[in-house]
């Protein structure tokens, strides 16, 4: 029971005015002594602590997914690879068409098709443990499955070149292994926000976590493709140690930082452990190896409508992840740096923009302005029409490189917003099985790592024309927009029924107790995102 609780019992209907103005001063001394206390303890609250260990993780984990995406541009021998496609060039060539002849030339001579798989493995392992992962999570955890995630992949990226130059089968096997171990990182994340983020807070401090795979991607696609061309350490092999190293540096902090719920940390302040437990809508239980109701999750209307748009949405992310450094070096004609620094940039723009959308998500919602299904559906849909939009603008574009970069930018940048829209729903629906609920949505939603690229492959292969990359950017703004449009129709941000173990206590002692205790929103936003807890 909270101070303010504690002072409040004995006060009933009859109270005279003293006694509510003995109760007004109290609060206003507690609110006081809150702000003050700041300067003497806890400077920075647990759950900030997880926000930043979460947000460099991601960072880390995406930084070794895409490490050899850039890489193996440098692994292989190109001028000894014969090559199937035809391409006609409708964009004048760039005056310095000859820079990249000094470029250094790999060792393995893999065709298209063989480094389409290698590429492409990481996503078969990667599908198949997300609601194995998000079940995982539920029962034994998230801090040693998601640390063990990075751990493992990290170590992987360490044995990548010896096993390249072993045998190629050596190599796709490490990277479906990747897959396989990368897997339940999201659900085990949702997994444990939903038992760590505070309902005022969710949008925003979700988003700076999940903006760690956006900054890790530009910062592996820039510091890889200056590795590579470097001699540190024989040039590309000194990615995958760099990254490898600091993947497992971040683990030993991991384990030695982050607990798995409030309840378990040491070194939580009682305000920060009360200002979490009251503030998570309502009031429930997060207890290990509980049923998952499938059934109602199965049946459940706005769960298959967050699964299409996490699917939608993957769809998109897809494309320009994998297909948008090709569509600039073979339609575009941008030279290889250029092309490594704006396929990086659009990454930067995500993160940003879901940062922002984190904050005015959160600030809508503290002020009351729209419920929490009105704030998804508006994020949602300006994470799927802005890209459609944009990419549809790609296509007038033609061979207006400044515009076109422009253009793919702002696609990557708005989707960024979808970081305030479907992808904090799963623990909107149900703090307690959000993990199997990511795992879920995200498991069916990552066949398009696959599905995507085999897509654009059948449509430019042996013909790659402007014409048929504008079948496939015409394609994708078609699926933002239905994804946006079931998700407003039929999609939805509220506690289900079946969400959360409902907890022994009674309905009206849980409503007596929000009566009793200190309003948290009486303090501003930014104050109280800085300093309760503190």
């Amino acid at each position: 029971m909270s101070l303010s609780n504690k002072r409040l019992e004995g006060y009933d209907d009859d109270d005279d005015d003293d006694g509510i103005v003995a109760i007004d001063q109290q609060k206003l001394l507690l609110q006081k002594s809150v702000f003050k206390r700041v300067e003497f303890q806890h400077f920075f609250p647990t759950r900030y602590v997880l926000t930043l260990m979460g947000f460099w993780g991601f960072f880390n984990l995406y930084a070794l997914r895409v490490t050899l995406n850039v890489a193996i541009v440098a692994m292989v021998n190109s001028s000894k690879v014969e090559k199937n496609v035809t391409m006609i060039d409708e964009c004048p060539l760039p005056n310095n068409e000859n820079s990249t002849s000094s470029a250094k030339e790999g060792v393995f001579q893999w065709d298209e098709k063989i480094q389409g798989i290698i590429l492409g493995s990481f996503y078969y392992g990667y599908v198949v443990t997300q609601i194995p992962g998000g079940r995982m999570s539920e029962i034994y955890g998230s801090k040693w499955l998601f640390g063990g995630c990075l751990l493992i992949t990290s170590v992987l990226s360490l044995l990548i070149p010896v096993l390249a130059r072993l045998n190629v089968m050596a190599l796709i096997a490490a990277r479906i292994l990747q897959g396989l171990v990368g897997g339940p990182s999201y659900p085990a994340m949702h997994s444990m926000l939903g038992r760590w983020l505070p309902l005022s807070q969710r949008s925003l401090l979700s988003s700076i976590i999940y903006m760690g795979a956006e900054i890790g991607t530009m910062v592996s696609e820039l510091l890889t493709g200056i590795l590579c061309d470097s001699d540190i350490l024989g040039g590309w092999p000194s990615a995958f140690y760099f990254l490898g190293i600091a993947g497992i540096i971040w683990f030993i902090l991991w384990m030695v930082l982050i607990f798995d719920s409030p309840e378990k940390h040491p070194r939580i302040s009682e305000e920060e452990l009360q200002f979490i437990q009251t503030n998570q809508g309502k009031k429930h239980e997060h207890k290990q190896n509980i049923p998952i109701p499938w059934r109602n999750i199965l049946t459940s209307l706005p769960v298959w409508m967050l699964i299409v748009t996490h699917f939608g949405q993957d769809w998109g992310f897809s494309i320009l992840l994998t297909e948008l450094p090709t569509y600039m070096k073979n339609i575009l004609h941008f030279d290889f740096k250029t092309n490594g620094l704006l396929s990086s940039l659009p990454y930067l723009f995500r993160g940003v923009f879901g940062w922002i959308a984190g904050c005015l998500a959160d600030l809508i919602r503290g002020k009351g302005y729209i419920g929490m299904s009105g704030t998804r559906k508006i994020f949602n849909t300006i994470g799927c029409i802005g890209p459609a939009l944009c990419l549809i603008g790609v296509v007038y574009a033609g061979c207006n490189n400044t515009l076109n970069a422009a253009l793919f930018t702002l696609a990557m940048g708005f989707s960024g917003f979808s970081y305030a829209g479907y992808l904090v729903t799963h623990m909107d629906l149900s703090p307690d099985f959000a993990g199997t609920l990511m795992g879920l949505s995200n498991g069916l939603a990552q066949m398009t790592g696959f599905i995507a690229p085999a897509f654009v492959g059948s449509l430019i292969e042996h013909n790659e024309t402007f014409q048929r990359w504008s079948i496939v950017f015409y394609t994708t703004s078609v699926v933002y927009v239905i994804a946006a449009i079931l998700f407003v129709i039929f999609g939805s941000a509220e506690l289900q029924p079946w969400g959360v173990v409902v907890s022994e206590e009674t309905d009206s002692t849980e409503e007596d107790t929000t009566d009793n205790c200190l309003n948290l929103d009486d303090i501003p936003v930014f104050s109280v995102s800085k300093v309760i807890g503190s």
